[in-house]
């Protein structure tokens, strides 16, 4: 049997498996994919599914640290709580097996917060197909050297 990322519907789980990506730019492109359709419309299990329930995320929109799925549902609202929230993916770029880099046009708002409207660099770690420590620069200039360097 081949294993399965996420949660499938128990009407699902006996009869079809899913494999596990483990290329992280595409794990990375559907993660920040699923959570700017998420945000817009609801649906959270969806990106829930894709966040490792030891998951330490740091979102630049809140700019705090969020862990696990229940972390991930914060994140969730933030973006939802924004004004704006209108995220581009300019490209995503592989740092090692299991890291990748997204540099994301982030064009968001909110209440006493400010406005970010930039390019930011969006660093994902994943375990298994899922989501497991995301960090999220407001420039290159910040990113540590080897993603950096994956980026020349």
């Amino acid at each position: 049997m081949i294993p399965v990322y996420g949660r499938l519907p128990d009407w699902e789980a006996g009869c079809h498996t899913r494999p596990i990506e483990t290329d992280p730019t595409i794990l990375a492109r559907t993660y920040v994919e699923t959570i700017t359709r998420v945000a817009a419309s609801g649906g959270d299990d969806e990106v829930l599914e894709l966040v490792h329930p030891a998951a330490e995320l740091r979102p630049i929109i809140t700019g705090d640290v969020h862990r696990g799925r229940e972390g991930a549902a914060a994140w969730i609202r933030a973006a939802r709580e924004a004004l704006v929230w209108e995220p581009v993916i300019r490209r995503v770029v592989k740092v090692d097996d299991s890291t990748a880099v997204a540099i994301i046009h982030l064009h968001a708002s909110r209440l006493r917060q400010g406005i970010v409207d930039s390019d930011i660099a969006w660093v994902a770690e994943f375990t298994d197909g899922l989501l497991r420590r995301a960090t999220a620069y407001p420039s290159v200039d910040g990113l540590p050297e080897k993603v950096r360097a994956a980026l020349a």
